[in-house]
């Protein structure tokens, strides 16, 4: 939870730079460094999901002011290349589902 909480952190603030800026340069970051700065192993569940879910609220809320043309905005991903905010959107969907995933099957296993 604290990862996809980080995640939609991130990702709210690479779409916002993409849809102000022309053109930006979007840095990658190294995930399992974050876990460990950040202590995901003790954090506070609960918390980590009520801010992931702040954090997607306002996210789904720029998303819905955007144009047509807004969509297609674009800047260039130092792992990825080149991304509009349509194909960064996508990208955290199919992200979000695969850990999804992962959370259910370990909820399963109890």
């Amino acid at each position: 939870m604290c990862h996809l909480r980080d995640a939609e952190e991130r990702a709210l603030e690479r779409m916002r730079t993409i849809r102000d800026e022309r053109e930006p340069f979007i840095a990658g970051y190294d995930q399992d460094a974050w876990a460990r700065e950040r202590n995901y192993a003790g954090d506070n569940m609960r918390e980590a999901l009520a801010a992931f879910k702040r954090f997607r609220e306002q996210h789904i809320a720029d998303l819905a002011g955007l144009s047509p043309e807004d969509w297609e905005r674009a800047g260039e991903h130092q792992e990825y290349g080149h991304v509009t905010i349509t194909s960064h959107t996508t990208h955290m969907a199919a992200h979000d589902a695969a850990h999804a995933a992962q959370i259910a099957r370990q909820l399963r296993k109890g």
